[in-house]
């Protein structure tokens, strides 16, 4: 029996962990991408993962959930909270990056995945029979993410 694909919509950082968590495991991934056809109004790069609002991914300090929630992942081993240590910048008790070599970092791991197929294209329609994992937001006027 042949291995389904599973669609995962959005390569923002959701969309990039989950794919990256279920090639891992052996799983094949269309992964779904379509800044490059259209950019919301604060995206600038063509990347993955692109941190629009802030550099900070907030406190790594144990002692309030943020915190916690990194160490937790952690043992989860996340790629992206991987991918943000190697990438960090000094912030006091924040863990900070540099935005672009974050975004083309994480772009760069999930191209090269041999389970991963990009697809720079918008996700026009879900079929039933497949497994889809919508990980982006749905603004009408400006077709991200959008369906029929």
């Amino acid at each position: 029996m042949k291995q389904k694909e599973i669609n995962i919509i959005g390569a923002g950082l959701a969309g990039c962990e989950i794919s990256y968590q279920l090639a891992k495991r052996g799983l094949k991934v269309k992964l779904y991408e379509a800044k490059t056809l259209f950019k919301n109004p604060v995206q600038k790069l063509d990347t993955f993962a692109e941190l629009v609002c802030s550099n900070s991914f907030r406190s790594v300090s144990r002692e309030n959930a943020i915190g916690i929630l990194k160490e937790e992942l952690k043992l989860l081993n996340s790629f992206i909270l991987k991918t943000a240590y190697d990438v960090q910048v000094p912030a006091d008790d924040a863990l900070s990056v540099d935005r672009e070599l974050f975004s083309q970092k994480v772009t760069a791991t999930l191209i090269k995945h041999p389970n991963i197929t990009i697809i720079y294209d918008e996700f026009i329609k879900i079929d039933p029979k497949q497994i889809t994992i919508y990980c982006c937001w749905t603004i009408s006027d400006n077709k991200f993410c959008s369906w029929t």
